[in-house]
């Protein structure tokens, strides 16, 4: 009998090792640091761009990501961009975004992590502030709807940007918890055998 619930300890703790291996493998996956997401009347995600942490540091600090899709943004909205700072009364930016022109179209886009350099790019002779981290620590998003086409807009459709998205999602977490939690139940098991 003891050698059986040992076996069955070991197995016990040998699902609960490949599980949390499992986890820690889908955290492993490309972390999205910043994106900017369209969304249709019935709150359909129906363009997006996003970009990693890895991408980023590839690219630099300061690279304009541009979601590709003309005829969305709305043209009256360039130079009417969104800096988002690090924080109140610091002018330290950390990312932006709103229309641009290029190759003539207007495009919705984003600057992702400036850190502490300055724009890079002439976006124009306005700008509307915005605080990073409105609802936790690590990022936010913000509304983005704005810089849509006004017909768009009437039609129900929205936009956000969303900055610092590293951290896992609750249940990524609450898996690798968990595993952590059934391994201490069965040494606890076991210790009493």
């Amino acid at each position: 009998m003891k050698t059986f619930t040992v076996t069955m300890g070991c197995s016990i703790i040998l699902a609960s090792l490949l599980f949390i291996g499992r986890t820690l493998e889908a955290q492993a996956a490309p972390i999205v640091s910043d994106s900017i997401s369209v969304f249709d009347q019935n709150h359909n995600r129906i363009f997006s761009r996003s970009v990693t942490r890895e991408q980023e540091e590839i690219n630099g600090a300061g690279t304009i990501y541009f979601l590709e899709v003309p005829g969305i943004a709305d043209p009256n909205q360039w130079g009417n961009y969104t800096s988002v700072l690090q924080a109140p009364g610091a002018q330290v930016m950390s990312d932006a975004f709103g229309v641009l022109f290029r190759n003539g179209e207007y495009l919705l886009f984003f600057l992702s992590d400036t850190s502490t350099q300055p724009c890079p790019y002439p976006l124009g002779p306005n700008s509307v502030f915005e605080y990073l981290l409105p609802s936790g620590r690590y990022g936010g998003v913000f509304d983005a709807g704005s810089y849509l086409r006004p017909d768009l807009q009437d039609q129900g459709w929205t936009a956000t940007f969303a900055s610092g998205q590293s951290i896992p999602e609750p249940a990524t977490l609450f898996l690798l918890g968990s595993g952590i939690g059934a391994l201490a139940l069965v040494k606890r098991w076991l210790t009493k055998i």
